[in-house]
């Protein structure tokens, strides 16, 4: 255990052990137990040997978690009661505390294993003599169900007097309740950031073909636009008063305004002592807000600067619904045309320190925000960071963050969105290691 008087050394110092003591008052996150069963049409399996969870949460690009679990389980269990059902069997999560048992049911499939069946050797051999041999080791990945039926349930359709954030709201409701899973209606909690576009339009049309959780991307990035900093869609189950609740969140990727906006917000401080891997009270909750010790070793990933150079930190767009307000002077030469003020929309995000900047003019363009975010995009900048005994549970998809570091002698603070949490579970050591990356912008 590192000595927190040394760990308090420093300009961010008093922060980090005000976080480690009230982490102290935290449940014992050793104290969860997960516990495997795999299901077939024929038998119910409980897995004897489950010595690894990984959780993968990809905001940026994906709509739900990639979730593996290593297991091993004996050969002649495998080949009779598994494998002929590889295509079709199902997984139970089961989380057990000293008081309470969460169960989630997950579609499963097999990757990477290493018993692939040769007809010629194993069949020949009855289940007692196959679990004389090596046990098996498989990868399972559990598939979320909800996710799955969002991603094939279609919408179209055209939305009257309203706006992006009104569609999003109306279509996700009306299609929820004619989705089914396992005989009862999907219920989903929308979870939304208030959009920059706050326009009120005629109609919003959605073409056919377009699935549910395609939604908001589709707004986005057709004739309307969300956010100026691109979008996030994401389905994810959160514990909330001792049961799983289904989650689907829309957020704006790149954003630093969005910190002061929402309640439940997250904020992590960087130490610049190696020692504090050694500490496990590393994150606390404190009312809505989540602080968190980050581990040695973050990565930064700033590519921003040569973004500035090549692609320039403004962008500038004209509306075609008031391009005709543009003034027209007529001269005896010709005809001369200058655009009225309000017609041209400037969108800053970040300059050079030497002044200079390269202005990207996008012309008439009916969705100012798919401009925006190919700017904000560019200039953002990334942060990896390692989170030791970590709770992934406490943190949600797209959540807006603080990042608070030391450099050159100065506190620095930098706000933005949480984008990636993978997490490694030891069911052994009953302990979560994470990595987390934020996207943040100067």
């Amino acid at each position: 255990m590192a000595d927190t008087k040394t760990i308090g050394e420093g300009l961010l110092g008093q922060d980090i052990v005000d976080v480690i003591n009230a982490a102290s008052k935290n449940p014992n996150p050793r104290a969860n137990q997960y516990n495997l069963c795999l299901h077939t049409v024929d038998i119910d399996m409980t897995v004897l040997f489950f010595y690894e969870l990984l959780m993968h949460g990809d905001y940026e690009h994906n709509y739900s978690d990639e979730i593996v679990a290593k297991i091993s389980i004996p050969m002649g269990d495998f080949i009779y009661d598994i494998f002929p059902h590889r295509d079709n069997f199902e997984v139970s999560l089961i989380r057990e505390t000293k008081t309470t048992r969460i169960t989630t049911r997950f579609k499963g499939a097999l990757i990477d294993n290493t018993a692939i069946p040769d007809n010629g050797v194993y069949n020949k051999a009855t289940r007692e003599e196959l679990n004389k041999m090596e046990m098996v080791k498989l990868s399972v990945q559990l598939i979320d169900r909800y996710t799955e039926a969002l991603r094939v349930t279609p919408i179209d359709g055209v939305f009257n007097h309203c706006k992006v954030k009104d569609a999003i709201k109306a279509g996700i409701s009306s299609c929820c309740k004619k989705i089914k899973v396992s005989g009862k209606p999907l219920e989903v909690n929308l979870n939304m950031i208030e959009p920059n576009n706050t326009f009120l339009y005629k109609h919003i049309d959605v073409p056919t073909g377009t699935n549910i959780i395609e939604l908001p991307n589709y707004l986005q990035n057709s004739h309307f636009g969300v956010y100026n900093g691109d979008i996030g869609v994401y389905n994810k189950m959160i514990l909330d008063n001792d049961k799983m609740v289904n989650n689907l969140y829309v957020y704006p990727i790149y954003s630093n305004s969005a910190f002061d906006k929402v309640k439940k917000k997250l904020v992590i401080f960087k130490s610049s002592n190696p020692n504090i891997d050694q500490v496990e009270n590393t994150y606390f909750v404190d009312g809505d807000t989540v602080k968190i010790v980050a581990g040695s070793g973050t990565l930064a990933l700033d590519m921003s600067s040569g973004s500035l150079i090549s692609h320039g930190g403004d962008v500038a767009t004209t509306s075609p619904d008031t391009a005709i307000q543009r003034n027209n002077v007529v001269k005896a030469d010709g005809t001369s045309s200058s655009y009225a003020e309000t017609n041209l929309s400037v969108k800053t995000n970040k300059k050079r320190k030497d002044g200079s900047n390269r202005f990207n003019y996008k012309g008439n363009n009916s969705n100012a925000y798919k401009s925006r975010s190919e700017v904000l995009k560019k200039s953002a900048r990334h942060f990896r960071i390692p989170w030791i005994f970590s709770n992934p549970e406490i943190l949600y998809p797209g959540m807006p963050v603080m990042y608070c570091y030391v450099k050159d002698g100065v506190i620095n603070k930098v706000y933005g969105t949480l984008t990636k949490l993978f997490t490694s579970y030891n069911t052994g050591k009953k302990i979560s290691n994470s990595l987390i990356e934020i996207s943040v912008l100067a």
